[in-house]
């Protein structure tokens, strides 16, 4: 067990706060708008799932931090497994993260998201998707 210095918040972790099934094979991308806004929120948000169209198992990552003045730092995607990845990061037309996804089929995929706020801004901030959307839009759509 970790010995933790210094600050003892623990931070939020969401386990399955939301999840994706499409049985339709295209549109490639999906678009998930969260409600993470420009309040300085570190955020960690992975994929797990199954993409039965491509035979592949699916585990990928968003990670960033939101900046007040509209900026995002320290963006990353990371894509462990091929069923689907982690495509992009973009802050909706109302100043929300947004986070895309893509995969060479959609043919019964399923995934659900996991978020890990354990950083000291926005460690107990709770994630939810309010809008997603399986389109051709490999930019931003929201």
């Amino acid at each position: 067990m970790a010995v933790l210095q210094g600050d003892s918040r623990i931070g939020t972790q969401q386990k399955a706060f939301y999840r994706f099934m499409t049985a339709a094979g295209e549109p490639l991308y999906v678009h998930m708008k969260t409600n993470i806004d420009l309040n300085y929120i570190m955020f960690c948000i992975e994929a797990e799932g199954y993409n039965y169209g491509l035979t592949l198992p699916i585990l990928c990552s968003w990670i960033g931090y939101t900046y007040g003045d509209g900026s995002l730092y320290n963006t990353a995607v990371t894509n462990y497994y091929g069923g689907m990845n982690a495509h992009g990061i973009y802050y909706s037309s109302d100043s929300k993260i947004v986070l895309r996804a893509y995969a060479g089929s959609h043919y019964y995929n399923g995934f659900i998201l996991n978020s890990y706020m354990v950083n000291p801004n926005g460690y107990q901030y709770r994630v939810s998707i309010t809008n997603a959307i399986q389109t051709s839009n490999s930019g931003n759509y929201y």
